[in-house]
């Protein structure tokens, strides 16, 4: 009887100190999950300026174009302008189009002088300028921002007529003469009926090939219309390969005799023959 009283007791100690444990963990946890959760940390911020309009490129910047926004640290380039330093930035130009609510960084300005054509060009544009008149311009109706087509005029060779290939086809003006794209430039181009040259926006490959075409051919642009596909007709091939000149004799004439001498000793072609301290070649 006592060694199951004994038993009985320490199975119930056993529960007691197990409810005593699940009590004491439940009360931990309790107190864990209604804890306030802290409060999130408070972001970093700085006044900065960012476009209040859209300001395009070579824009010279006046205060109304800039508006003051405080924006966090963390998503900040590293040479945003501050609110403190906008008067920096007042009289200089826009290097490219800064859209609206854009920051404001010292990379996006500049001094007109750093104003130039590499900065509208992206990776894998090249500029090249091809020489035109008042014909080859149409007259100074072709303008920076239009679509042309470049015609190779081929001089005739030998028996054969002169070819007109069309070589490129919509490629962007970017300038003629000195007159930047007007779409890109606050002040208005030159007039262009006299303007030397036309620069365009070509590939690397189509620069190789304008290059090509400028030195072997006449060059001759078409305005497009601006709503006409670029694919709507291929380009077409053209070749600046020269016929093959004709060879020339390998051996000069052999001068002819005195008169009164003797005809040299000819001996075979190919043949060297010893004439006292001479060697002759045979004919």
């Amino acid at each position: 009887m006592m060694s199951r009283l004994q038993r009985l007791d320490r199975r119930t100690l056993i529960v007691l100190v197990g409810a005593v444990i699940l009590a004491l963990f439940a009360s931990l946890l309790y107190a864990a999950l209604s804890r306030p959760a802290p409060p999130p940390p408070v972001a970093e911020k700085r006044t900065v300026v960012v476009a209040g309009i859209d300001i395009p490129a070579h824009t010279t910047i006046t205060t109304s174009m800039l508006a003051a926004v405080d924006k966090p640290v963390a998503g900040l380039e590293p040479d945003a302008v501050n609110a403190s330093q906008a008067s920096a930035i007042i009289g200089t130009t826009s290097l490219i189009a800064i859209p609206k609510g854009s920051d404001v960084t010292m990379h996006l300005v500049g001094h007109p002088s750093q104003v130039s054509l590499a900065v509208s060009l992206v990776p894998g544009e090249r500029a090249i300028a091809i020489p035109i008149d008042r014909i080859k311009g149409i007259n100074g109706l072709i303008q920076p921002g239009d679509r042309v087509d470049v015609i190779a005029i081929v001089p005739p060779r030998a028996n054969e007529a002169p070819e007109a290939r069309t070589i490129l086809r919509a490629v962007k003006v970017l300038a003629i003469g000195r007159g930047l794209d007007a779409t890109n430039s606050a002040s208005p181009g030159p007039d262009t009926a006299e303007a030397p040259t036309a620069t365009l926006d070509v590939t690397p490959a189509q620069a190789d090939e304008l290059a090509l075409a400028d030195n072997n051919s006449q060059l001759r642009l078409t305005l497009r219309s601006p709503k006409e596909s670029a694919r709507s007709e291929p380009v077409e091939p053209v070749s600046f390969a020269l016929p093959a000149p004709t060879a020339a004799p390998t051996t000069a004439p052999a001068p002819a005799a005195a008169p009164g001498s003797p005809a040299p000793h000819r001996g075979p072609p190919g043949v060297q023959i010893i004439e006292g301290d001479k060697i002759v070649n045979g004919s």
